[in-house]
């Protein structure tokens, strides 16, 4: 019964995500603003807004115009929904595991956004950096700590790269990444942390060699080394002892 609970919450949770990502980008208001149907732009009925069901219901397409309406919105919340069963596996306290669940479909949004924008919205960011706190500062505090260094570290690292002449470097870690790095260590500690930052590296060194794209988003890559290294620490009896 409780997967079931949770994972109705992280297709609501992925419903929200869909607008942030879908929206943020043309910089709709996505707090206030209605959902319409992206061709006719009519506003959507109660009955149009249920997540999963109503693009099933509706045969992916628009009730009033008729138009296909993209799978990418019921897979988003479908990914957010097995996020959710995934943190509360990870998660005995079903408070923490909502938070939890919470900071995946914020963490996803981004990952979606950067994809996209190879950016970053700043609030959307710093609102899972918060969140990605709060829940050190019930279940490790000592993870809070860690965090500041990783950013006090990449801020330090962007900065001597920076004095080098231009035409001697790559272009450095952006901010956001350094953020998004820090809020996994929040959440899984300075050792898993950096195991997360290693898989998304080579995500990411591997997407670099097969399209040879100089401009690739980060933050997805970040992501998919979390998760890999969240279940890793979690149902694994790894003892890195590295720190």
């Amino acid at each position: 019964l409780m997967l079931l609970i949770f994972f109705v919450f992280g297709i609501c949770l992925g419903s929200f995500a869909t607008v942030l990502i879908t929206r943020i980008p043309i910089g709709e208001d996505f707090v206030f603003s209605r959902s319409r149907c992206p061709s006719c732009a009519k506003k959507l009925g109660a009955t149009e807004l249920i997540p999963l069901l109503s693009w099933v219901m509706l045969k992916a397409k628009c009730k009033n115009c008729k138009t296909k309406i993209s799978s990418f919105y019921p897979l988003s919340e479908l990914i957010v929904g097995f996020l959710a069963i995934f943190a509360f596996f990870l998660e005995s306290n079903l408070i923490l595991a909502m938070l939890l669940a919470l900071i995946f479909a914020i963490f996803y949004a981004l990952g979606a956004i950067d994809f996209r924008l190879k950016a970053v919205p700043n609030y959307l960011l710093m609102s899972g950096y918060f969140l990605a706190v709060l829940y050190a500062s019930i279940t490790q505090i000592n993870n809070i700590l860690d965090s500041f260094i990783i950013i006090g570290i990449m801020v330090i690292l962007k900065s001597t790269l920076m004095l080098r002449p231009r035409h001697q470097i790559l272009e450095p870690m952006g901010e956001a990444d350094s953020i998004f790095i820090a809020s996994m260590v929040a959440i899984l500690g300075l050792e898993w942390g950096f195991i997360a930052l290693f898989l998304g590296a080579l995500v990411q060194l591997f997407i670099h060699i097969s399209i040879k794209d100089k401009t690739i988003a980060f933050i997805p890559a970040l992501f998919g080394g979390f998760i890999v290294a969240a279940s890793l620490k979690n149902f694994t009896n790894i003892n890195l002892g590295l720190i």
